[in-house]
């Protein structure tokens, strides 16, 4: 294993490899063999013992062939650690060997998943061509798995993936309940770490692999997009026009999976309204009927009752009592009526409970994706001021496009936004122009609006009496906050206004001149001149 020959060695290899499958079924013997390998050949000063340990482990490997799981714990962690090596033929043995490993254990491998991805991400920055394409051969292998197995496979040797180094609980999604090899949670801190090199290789390697985890069906990467969006749309202004391209295509399908998530979220709000108007007809219904019934058995009472004369007892039922009665009906408590008539709740999950269990149902596209609006569009706002043009029209499209998908974060970030979109107003590039333009006449719109925050028409009826389903009880909450506290900033929006009269351009200053009148004419006493 330590010769100096490549060919004498690969026969060492092949003699260790006859040696592991005698000893498969005696696990002591195989870890002494693993354990010689790694202390006496993969951390010797000898470069050959090196090579001759890493093609050993790799041997070795083959030889287990899926009992080889049992043994990655002490295999694969000194083979990472070769990756960094000085030796550039070290790092392209440890490649080689990691890929023969990871072939034979498959799904196995994911558990070292982060820190494989971190030295093939230094890797693809390499300056040696053949450690490069040896680490593209890994990086493609790495991809098939993860692919395949990134949501099904769970690791038989470890336990909770879904947690810190410190064993703390990560923040998963609702709609990530798994506890698979593969841990998405575990993996994005990293990510966002890694999102600001700006080595182009190293931002392609980035890109290629958001693309891969995005195109995983049931993973939903665009919930934990706020945590590297900063550095993804940096990628824009890289030299490579390549990485440009690919980052541009990554972030119109993150926009596109946005829109699908707030339409499926509007479907499940008017299914969840056209529920309850359906449920309160009907409880209206059995109320009449009710009440019907009352007035019938009351008037047959009271014809008895002629003949006998009336008792003490008996009191005839006039219109004002049976309207006593249907108010006494309508004055109970949602929480009361829900008890009384638990068909009438809504599911918090707008899910039918016969199409609760998983694959039941019809499949809408962004449904249960939860996405974090806010934090997006914090990040966007601070991109609108960039000086690399392509940066800036990203960013200016994403806000033109939330305008329709989250009316409720951007009416209280249009302060923000008024501040940088007013400038653009006059930009030299037309088209960025023409985006701000639009942006501009839509946030105008959207704060001439009554109400910002109805995701569905009010209902015919009073909403001051839900029938009682508590999901509805809370979408008539928010549909009438609206009456006691309104979310725009007028203060800010005429502060950040009246900053623009500094501006150098005219289509900038008759832009605020106009926001300020707008508002002035919608709320006189919060947009006061004299404020002004």
């Amino acid at each position: 294993l330590t010769d100096k020959a490549y060919g004498a060695r690969k026969n060492a290899a092949l003699q260790v490899e006859k040696l592991v499958r005698e000893y498969e079924k005696i696990p002591e013997k195989v870890t002494h063999i693993v354990d010689t390998l790694v202390q006496e050949f993969v951390y010797s000063n000898d470069p050959f013992a090196r090579y001759g340990g890493l093609i050993g482990l790799a041997a070795t490997s083959i030889a287990l062939g899926q009992g080889v799981s049992e043994y990655l714990d002490i295999i694969v962690p000194p083979i990472l650690t070769c990756f960094s090596n000085q030796d550039q033929k070290v790092r392209y043995y440890a490649c080689e060997s990691m890929y023969n490993i990871a072939k034979v254990a498959k799904g196995e491998v994911l558990r070292f998943f982060n820190s494989m991805f971190d030295a093939l991400c230094k890797l693809s920055a390499d300056s040696e061509v053949s450690v490069k394409n040896g680490a593209e051969l890994l990086d493609r292998l790495i991809k098939d798995i993860v692919s395949e197995l990134a949501t099904t496979y769970e690791s038989l040797y470890s336990e909770s993936f879904n947690t810190s180094e410190s064993g703390q609980e990560l923040p998963v999604p609702s709609s990530l309940p798994r506890n698979t090899a593969f841990s998405l949670p575990r993996f994005i801190p990293l990510l966002s770490q890694r999102i600001y090199v700006r080595n182009s290789a190293s931002r392609q390697f980035l890109v290629s692999w958001m693309c891969v985890l995005d195109s995983i069906p049931d993973l939903e990467l665009v919930s934990f997009l706020p945590e590297f969006l900063d550095g993804l749309i940096r990628c824009l202004n890289d030299a490579s026009e390549d990485v440009r391209t690919s980052t541009g295509e990554l972030l119109q399908d993150f926009l596109g999976e946005i829109k699908e998530a707030a339409a499926a979220r509007q479907l499940k709000r008017q299914n969840e309204f056209q529920k309850y108007t359906k449920d309160k007809k009907r409880e209206s219904k059995q109320t009449d009927a009710a009440i019907a019934t009352t007035t019938t058995t009351a008037a047959a009472t009271a014809a008895a009752a002629v003949d006998s004369g009336p008792t003490l007892e008996e009191k005839p039922t006039s219109p004002e009592t049976s309207q006593m009665s249907e108010n006494n009906l309508q004055d109970k408590q949602p929480q009361q009526i829900a008890k009384e008539s638990p068909s009438l709740a809504i599911e918090d999950d707008g899910i039918d409970p016969e199409n609760k269990e998983h694959g039941k149902g019809t499949y809408v596209p962004g449904q249960g994706v939860e996405v974090q609006y806010a934090k997006i569009v914090e990040i966007l706002v601070s991109h609108l001021s960039s000086t690399e043009e392509e940066i800036q029209k990203t960013a200016l499209s994403w806000i033109n496009a939330f305008i329709d998908i989250e009316r409720d974060v951007i009416i209280q970030s249009t302060p923000l936004i008024i501040k940088e979109v007013l400038p653009c107003l006059a930009h030299s590039v037309n088209s960025i122009r023409m985006i701000a333009l639009d942006t501009n006449q839509k946030l105008q719109k959207l704060v001439l609006e009554p109400s910002a925050t109805p995701s569905f028409p009010e209902p015919t009826s009073s909403l001051s009496d839900p029938s009682g389903s508590p999901q509805q009880l809370r979408l008539t909450q928010k549909m009438t906050s609206n009456e006691t506290g309104d979310p725009f900033d007028y203060q800010a929006t005429v502060a950040n206004l009246r900053l623009q009269f500094l501006n150098q351009h005219e289509e900038t200053r008759v832009a605020s001149l106009d926001w300020l009148l707008m508002l002035h004419k919608k709320a006189p006493n919060k947009a006061s001149m004299r404020k002004i």
